[in-house]
């Protein structure tokens, strides 16, 4: 739960800090899809870099595996199907989180925003 929270921090401060770009957007006439659809594909390049770079940490583990699984009787191997939930998780967690920050991007008024 805390963890959501701390999600929807995040993407609440991500919108915060873009809502003068989000304003002209809508002041250049983008509907309310348009700017979802811009939230969702930003949220997912973040999660395909995340589920790479941890694939990649997975991997440099994976060969010093025989030395952690003597320290720690921890054994770390690379498996695609892992990496490919990872990224739907991490996905599904991006949208949930990002609803509240959306409807409140909703509200902007461009001109105030600009203005700013």
């Amino acid at each position: 739960m805390i963890a959501l929270i701390n999600c929807i921090n995040v993407s609440y401060l991500w919108i915060y800090l873009k809502r003068k770009e989000i304003s002209l957007r809508k002041a250049l006439g983008a509907s309310h899809f348009d700017l979802f659809f811009y939230i969702l594909s930003q949220l997912f390049i973040c999660a395909v870099l995340a589920g790479t770079f941890s694939i990649l940490i997975q991997w440099l583990l994976s060969k010093q595996s025989l030395k952690i699984l003597d320290v720690t009787s921890y054994y770390i191997s690379v498996n695609l199907n892992y990496f490919l939930l990872g990224i739907l998780i991490t996905l599904a967690i991006s949208v949930i989180t990002a609803i509240i920050p959306f409807f409140h991007m909703l509200k902007i008024e461009p001109a105030k925003a600009l203005k700013e």
